[in-house]
């Protein structure tokens, strides 16, 4: 820029130069006339300059045409007419001067510039001129492609008019240039009378130009801004006027566009007077900015004149503004508008800023305002700030109103800073329940946080409130019905106090907290003081609900009171607290209270007690305990409790059996010791350092059930222990030694140990004992159990317990042992006796080792069975292999016929099992034999399970012992409650299994006393993935008959049909026939299982009375009516007899039998017991006495009895039975 500034100067210096030589020449011309007619012509050609022609005279005009200056100045034409009569009146008169396409060679200019620029500008010419005024009617000068380094005029030309001067103080005339260069386009008209100047001056700067000059700062001109200036003036005042259009700048992304700008106004150039006026309107991709500004100054002394004035307005685009701010995750959804409007001087002056239309986001905030008003003064020599806000801000975290005010010196803030603070504050409901963990809390109400505060920022005083704040959590209703906080801070020094005051109401109670406290927040801990009370009244309303199971009911409002002072050094806190309440009507009161107990914070100790009393008959009790030493080290702190139990009778547990109970409970650093002493309870234990422990227990018959409930087969059962043990805890080394007894003689000894040596224990009662050896930490164990006889140890352990015994007796003998990972098993028994058959040779050897359990034997024989074909020998032919690792691998093949194989990995597994004639039975159920050809495929979660199952010789002779499945204990009832804790398990069942499995068995047998039936059975369970399990197929062809005694129902031709429902529910199609003399009863049974749907008919035709008389009664309805008093017996002991069989289930016997007692009129009843399988005993009682039989099954129709009669005649007896059954 400065070489183009240097040549702009060379270019108009020797424009002006030429013009004062030429008349200088004119003169030179006049004075010497004949000399320079003479030697004008050889002297141009000696200095090199040439010419094409030369013409006129000194007083026509001189006009010499295609000067060239040795290459180096060129001019077209050259014009100079000189009025040489004026320089005697000392003027010199220039009519015209022309110099027309003057052009200079680029290196030429180039030395003249800087050969120019090296002279000495200080230096002064003292030449005296011969003449005292210039006038110029005309000159045009112009030029063409002149090139000075990077600068290039294409032409230039310059017009001057009318100018006369004195050189002194009168000057008149006008001059107009225009410039076309690289550098700018240029139009300038101006003229001059004395010292008045005006200028009008349109300028085009060309952006190719200027672009590289800002390229290092990324701008870019985007097109060739346009600036007319205007100026007018005299040496003491000029008034200006620019106007810029057209500008255009990018910097980066960023563009500014002018809509307008313009500056005016005046300057008074010996006063420095400054007036000036911006309108400006500019639009970007940044923003809309309008800018209208006026200011007065004196540049000597501004801090004194300068007045402005500024109004502006700024829209920020939304894009702008949300890419700029998105380190901050900060999104603009509108564009806001800001306006600022100012006025003053460096004084004083006045500001309004006012943010308007505010739509934001930050993260997951949300914040929205309409306007923030932000007004004051502020003095730029003084630098004091009077600053007042107003506004309303909508968030999704809060409603936030502010109005607030401050003054202050940016000198000294400290000082200085005066404010005042008025905020109401609404929190959204959605937010604060978001940040609440607990999503069983809700707020039901929210309330308004109040905020008042005024100060300096070295006494500041502040007060917030809140009323009415609503919760809910549960069931509870909680309410803060105050909320005070008020207090004064420093917050240079940091010396503040608060008070905290708060009334709360709750469904469980309510109450009143204040606290007091004093602190230096620079320096927290060694300066917090505080104090406070709490103070807590519970309803019992609230309460009684948790307690009406317990028959508990809490009286007037249980009281908790505490006090507590402190600092972060140290605390004192007194807790005291009562409740009434009664029990079944009984009264009752619990006291709490506590000495001062004193916690000190910075060295862990503590010091203090509580006692608790419980005054009534349910519950008495008084508990006294001290405490001091070192909280932080509980094995060391010094413990002092006593326990004095007089009575507890409440919440299900019962002690009184056992009362009074006195409980010691001592501990410091010397150790520990729990001293527990009643008269039937003993109980010692202690320890020394808190890791070796020792502990002695003796007691009476403890009747457990008489303190907790039960199950009804431990009534009467009681518990007593003779035990010594004790235990190393870092060792992990314990030793038990004594005795367990219990009812008939029941005793189990103890005696294990663990220490260096390993462990080595044995527990023993009359036919179990268990033995375990080895190492722990070693994982080097050996553990067995014998059993010497199961059916024997059923007994024993039933006198602890009473439970359902197994028909199953024998001796068997479990091994075990574990060294490191790999673990070998053992189980032998030679025989075992079971309900109906034996088992045999029972052998198992396994082995598990780095996920591979090896099964080396599995050999057992079933015995005893009457269907021969039952008894059969079972062991593997080879080696069973289980892989449990990530490979999935399994190969069982047992004798039998019976192959297990599978193959893959734990998500992508193939399997299959396959069954060939295996025979199954149990004498209480039935028997079969087994055919199954059954593939399962797993791929990640999804499974498929397809195949056959075909049963053959199928004969089930289960018989129900009781009608409704709920009270027959070998049927499992799958409630509402099993399903719910499986919903987890059956869903992905339900998602991720696939069944096709068709099941099979012809000609299957359903017999027991009263039932004999054939039927066929072809049935397909199925199921898609997602979808439930269905049934299709059916049971057809069953036929038989069905005994309900006296009476035999025959079925035919009858089928079940499964249509594959979601829900299970068979069609039924039913036929039964019940045949009297003479009468042939229908009975058919359709619908489905849920609805059935039966349907009478006879043969002949009957009312459905009759027919109904006749089934149950065996006669007519008709018959009964006219009074037959053997059928209303017969119907008597038909409808007690259906009641006895329920009866004797539920009692467990084998029979309940009522019949006629021979005299027509009473009742003999017969109730019997097996005694084995064979043989019943059985007590038959009537009016007449008892009689005690036993009963014998000598063959399926012949029952032999014995029995002895305590009657009126005591008497012997013995009866033979034959029962056949005829078809």
């Amino acid at each position: 820029m400065k070489k183009l500034f240097l040549f702009l100067y060379s270019l108009i210096r020797w424009l002006i130069i030429a013009v004062i030589f030429l008349p200088l020449f004119l003169v030179f011309l006049i004075e010497f006339p004949s000399v320079a007619l003479t030697l004008a012509d050889n002297q141009l050609k000696e200095q090199g300059i040439k010419y094409s022609s030369i013409e006129g005279g000194l007083l026509s005009g001189i006009k010499l045409k295609d000067v060239n200056y040795q290459d180096k100045i060129k001019l077209k034409e050259l014009n100079l007419k000189v009025d040489w009569e004026r320089l005697e009146e000392r003027v010199l008169y220039i009519d015209n001067i022309k110099a027309e396409d003057v052009e200079i060679d680029r290196e030429y200019l180039a030395s003249l510039i800087d050969t120019n620029s090296s002279e000495d500008n200080s230096s002064e010419s003292n030449t005296t001129l011969p003449f005292d005024k210039i006038v110029l009617n005309q000159a045009d000068i112009s030029l063409k492609n002149i090139i000075y380094d990077t600068y290039r005029v294409n032409s230039a030309k310059l017009e001057i008019r009318d100018l006369i001067t004195d050189m002194k103080e009168q000057h008149k005339g006008d001059i107009k240039l225009t410039l076309d260069s690289n550098v700018t386009q240029l139009k300038l008209k101006g003229s001059i009378k004395n010292d008045f100047v005006k200028l009008i001056a349109d300028i085009e700067p060309n952006r190719e130009f200027i672009n590289p000059f800002v390229a290092e700062n990324n701008i870019t001109l985007t097109n060739n801004p346009i600036l007319t200036i205007r100026a007018n003036g005299n040496m003491e005042k000029v008034k200006y006027h620019l106007n810029i259009h057209r500008l255009g700048v990018k910097q980066n992304q960023y563009q500014v566009d002018s809509k307008k700008l313009i500056l005016f106004g005046n300057y008074n150039i010996p006063k420095k007077d400054v007036k000036a006026t911006l309108k400006t309107e500019l639009k970007g991709s940044m923003a809309y900015l309008k800018l209208d500004g006026d200011a007065k100054l004196n540049l000597d002394d501004i801090n004194n004149t300068l007045n402005y004035s500024l109004d502006t307005t700024i829209n920020p685009k939304q894009h702008f503004l949300t890419k700029f701010l998105a380190d901050q995750n900060v999104t603009f959804f509108d564009s806001p508008t800001i306006k600022l409007k100012s006025s003053g001087s460096m004084k004083k002056l006045k500001y309004t800023l006012l943010l308007e239309d505010i739509n934001l986001k930050q993260n997951e905030y949300n914040l929205q305002s309409d306007r923030v008003l932000l007004d004051g003064d502020y003095s730029v020599l003084d630098k004091t700030v009077v600053a007042d806000i107003k506004t309303k801000i909508d968030s999704n975290v809060a409603l936030l109103k502010l109005d607030a005010d401050t003054k202050l010196d940016l000198d000294d803030l400290n000082n200085t800073l005066k404010f005042n603070l008025l905020a109401n504050i609404t929190p959204k409901k959605r937010f604060i329940e978001s940040k609440i963990p607990d999503n069983n809390l809700s707020i039901k109400h929210i309330a308004d946080i109040n905020v008042v505060a005024n100060g300096t920022l070295k006494d500041t005083k502040f007060k917030i409130d809140s009323q009415g704040l609503k919760a809910k959590k549960d069931n509870i209703d909680l309410e803060i019905q105050s909320l005070l906080l008020t207090g004064k801070t420093d917050p240079l020094g940091g010396d503040t106090t608060v008070d905290i005051s708060t009334d709360f109401d709750s469904t469980a109670g309510s109450g009143h907290i204040r606290d007091k406290a004093s602190l230096n927040f620079k320096s927290v801990e060694s300066t917090l003081k505080y104090s406070g009370k709490i103070e807590i009244d519970a309803h019992a309303k609230y309460l009684n609900r948790f307690l009406k199971a317990e028959k508990i009911v809490v009286k007037g409002s249980p009281k908790i009171k505490v006090k507590l002072h402190g600092s972060t050094k140290k605390v004192t806190l007194n807790l005291n607290g009562d409740a009434d309440f009664t029990r079944e009507n009984k009264p009752s009161k619990v006291t709490l209270q506590t000495t001062p107990i004193t916690l000190d914070l910075k060295n862990s100790m503590i010091n203090g007690s509580l006692k608790i009393k419980n005054s009534s008959k349910e519950i008495g009790f008084d508990l006294d305990s001290r405490f001091s030493g070192d909280y932080s080290k509980p094995k060391k702190l010094n413990i002092d409790t006593i326990l004095n139990i007089r009575s507890f009778n409440e919440f299900g547990i019962n002690l009184n059996p056992i009362a009074p109970l006195n409980l010691k409970i001592k501990n410091s650093s010397s150790g520990a010791l729990i001293d527990l002493d009643s008269e039937r309870i003993k109980l010692l234990a202690k320890t020394p350092d808190h890791d070796h422990f020792s502990f002695d227990i003796k007691t009476r018959n403890l009747y457990l059930y008489k303190m907790i409930e039960l199950p009804r087969e431990l009534d009467h059962k009681f518990i007593k222990l003779n035990l010594k043990g004790s235990a190393t805890l870092s060792k992990e080394y314990f030793k038990l030694k004594g005795t367990i007894d219990s009812n008939k003689k029941f005793q189990a000894n103890i005696n294990i140990k663990n220490d260096n040596s390993g462990i080595d224990g044995k527990i023993r009662t009359e036919y179990l004992v268990t033995t375990i050896k080895g190492n722990i930490k070693d994982k080097n164990l050996h553990a067995g159990v014998m059993i010497s006889s199961l059916k024997k140890l059923q007994i024993e352990l039933s006198k602890l317990y009473e439970f359902k015994k197994f028909e199953i007796d024998g001796a068997i003998k479990l091994d075990a042992k574990l060294k490191g990972e790999e673990v070998w098993a053992k189980v032998n028994s030679s025989k075992l006796a079971l309900n109906g058959f034996n088992i045999k040779g029972l052998g198992l050897d396994a082995h598990y080792n780095q996920e591979l359990l090896t099964i080396n034997k599995l050999n057992l024989q079933t015995t005893g069975f009457k269907n021969k074909k039952l008894n059969r020998k079972i062991y593997l032919n080879k080696k069973g292999k289980i892989y449990l690792g990530e490979k999935r691998t399994v190969l069982l093949d047992i004798h039998p016929n019976i192959l297990v194989k599978a193959d893959g990995t734990k998500e992508n597994l193939d399997a299959k099992v396959k069954i060939d004639k295996l025979p199954l039975g149990h004498p209480d159920y039935g028997s079969m034999f087994l055919n199954c050809d059954i593939d399962y495929r797993q791929r990640g979660l999804d499974k498929s399970i397809t195949g056959l199952i075909d049963i053959r010789d199928m004969k089930l002779f289960y018989e129900a012992k009781f009608l409704e499945a709920d009270y027959d204990p070998n049927v499992i009832i799958v409630t509402k409650d099993d399903k719910k804790k499986k919903e987890g398990e059956e869903d992905s069942f339900l998602n991720h299994t696939e069944i096709d499995i068709k099941i099979k068995a012809p000609q299957a047998n359903y017999k027991t006393p009263d039932i004999d039936l054939l039927f066929d059975i072809n049935l397909n369970a199925k199921k898609l993935l997602g979808q439930p399990l269905v049934i299709l197929g059916k049971i057809k062809d069953i036929n038989g008959r069905v005994d309900q005694v006296p009476k035999r129902f025959l079925v035919k031709d009858s089928n079940i049909v499964f249509t594959g429902d979601e829900k299970i529910n068979p069609l039924l199609d039913i036929n039964v026939e019940y045949e009297l003399p003479q009468v042939l009863i229908h009975i058919g049974v359709g619908g489905n299982a849920n609805r059935p749907k039966i349907d009478f008919s006879s043969e002949p035709p009957m009312p459905k009375k009759d027919i109904m008389s006749y089934l149950l009664l065996g006669v007519s309805a008709t018959q009964i009516g006219e009074g037959d008093g053997s059928l209303g017996r017969e119907a008597e002991l038909f409808i007690l007899n259906q009641a006895a069989r329920d009866l004797a289930y539920e009692f467990e016997l084998d029979r309940v039998f009522v019949k006629d007692d021979g005299t027509g009129e009473g009742f003999a009843i017969e109730t019997g017991k097996k005694v084995s399988k064979k043989n019943m005993f059985i007590i038959e009682s009537s009016k007449q006495g008892n009689s005690f039989i036993l009963e014998h099954d000598v063959s399926k129709n012949i029952k032999l009895r014995v029995g002895q009669h305590q009657k009126e005649i005591p008497s012997q007896s013995i009866d033979i039975y034959f029962r056949k059954r005829f078809k």
